[in-house]
């Protein structure tokens, strides 16, 4: 990640999170999901399908994927904090993430998914509790 990406990161725990320590908790929760994706074996998996991302017209890098992965957290954390949600999720380009508060812990995860979306953002905290 460059400093720009960090930056986004730190700005939108800032705003869900009051106090430092449960920031990076939470910062470093969002590295240790992300850490457990095959960032690698997605690329190639993108690149076996001729998957043409954001209109670039290739198959994105293995790096691509994991700024955009760390991105969506980052809009799943800012739209968290701005409409007071406990969760939310985050679909776009092959990759969902999703962010919940969960008995007073923040869990993150990450996907790679092989179907189409309409890239919207999911309030139901209803959804993220039962799933």
């Amino acid at each position: 990640m460059n400093n720009d990406d960090e930056e986004r990161l730190l700005c939108a725990l800032e705003g869900f999170f009051d106090d430092e320590k449960d920031r990076m908790a939470a910062r470093c929760a969002i590295y240790d999901a992300l850490e457990q994706v095959d960032f690698e074996r997605i690329a190639s998996v993108m690149e076996f399908l001729h998957w043409e991302w954001m209109g670039n017209g290739r198959p994105p890098a293995a790096m691509e994927i994991r700024r955009h992965a760390f991105g969506c957290i980052a809009s799943c954390l800012d739209t968290m904090a701005k409409n007071g949600e406990d969760c939310c999720r985050c679909a776009s380009g092959g990759i969902e993430t999703r962010c919940e508060m969960k008995g007073g812990e923040f869990c993150v995860n990450v996907w790679f998914v092989l179907e189409e979306g309409t890239g919207e953002f999911v309030f139901d905290k209803k959804e993220c509790i039962d799933e």
